[in-house]
């Protein structure tokens, strides 16, 4: 089973938070505290924390904001101290951050502070998924969508701290999706990632022809590919069309199935109407 497919509940999700001495690595800002916690199927399965000596001052403007200062670091061991135990934390699993391209841009940077290139890790952005899903907020800071969820955590720009209200942001969005028929890291990946035009052209063409089937009653014949990539065809009956976490779905009759079924629109591979 490849990477992608592999269900939510069996995959490993890597959770990290690094602060830095300021918001450019192309500008010589380095990593000063990181912290990683890995979820398998809803539970803790590893967890990692250290200060970082960072060979450089912090800026005092990210001083400010997580409030480390130079003597807290200058006894902590160097990134490429800790990188080998990071690396094997990291390894084969999904990676998960809050507006992931900052820490993702750091952790590239500190790679190749010792020669090395970030391997090319399946990447989840909270932050994406909360626009997504929460499109009410507006804003998406951490911690209002922590509020959001009626959860409480020092979300104090400290790494732990940081890592642990993701993880719990994370973790919710988690069942939400699984409950809406979202059970793989592809379709989970899917969500974050922006749409080409063409995929954009063509969902419309599929949602116009099935606004057209259940406006005159009819069936449609579908080819559609399951969540474990198995291709069926199936005569359906569209009743509804609808929206969740920016994806539209079919509810319809299946009388392949004798039942009424939610199909992704996305995975429909092949449609058109049945004459009546």
């Amino acid at each position: 089973m490849s990477a992608l497919s592999l269900p939510l509940s069996e995959a490993e999700f890597a959770v990290i938070d690094v602060e830095t001495t300021g918001l450019e690595p192309d500008w010589g800002h380095r990593v000063c505290e990181v912290a990683v916690v890995v979820w398998r199927g809803g539970r803790e399965v590893d967890s990692f924390w250290s200060l970082v000596n960072p060979h450089r001052s912090i800026e005092p403007s990210a001083a400010l904001i997580n409030r480390l200062t130079d003597e807290m670091l200058r006894d902590a061991p160097p990134m490429e101290t800790i990188l080998p135990h990071l690396r094997k934390m990291l390894a084969g699993r999904v990676l998960v951050a809050y507006n992931a391209s900052f820490d993702v841009g750091f952790l590239r940077q500190e790679y190749r502070q010792v020669g090395e290139e970030l391997p090319p890790f399946r990447i989840i952005d909270v932050m994406a998924l909360a626009k997504r899903l929460l499109p009410q907020l507006g804003r998406y800071p951490l911690v209002r969508v922590v509020e959001a969820f009626g959860l409480s955590f020092a979300t104090s720009h400290r790494a732990m701290a940081d890592v642990e209200a993701t993880s719990a942001v994370f973790l919710r969005f988690l069942d939400q999706l699984s409950a809406h028929g979202i059970t793989t890291v592809e379709e989970l990946e899917a969500i974050t990632r922006p749409s080409s035009p063409f995929a954009e052209s063509l969902r419309r063409d599929k949602i116009e022809l099935l606004r057209k089937a259940i406006a005159g009653g009819q069936r449609v014949h579908l080819i559609y590919r399951a969540r474990d990539q198995a291709l069926s065809e199936r005569d359906v009956t569209p009743l509804e069309i609808r929206t969740y976490a920016g994806r539209a779905q079919l509810i319809g009759y299946c009388h392949l199935r004798q039942a009424e079924r939610t199909f992704t629109v996305d995975l429909i591979q092949d449609i058109h109407l049945i004459d009546a």
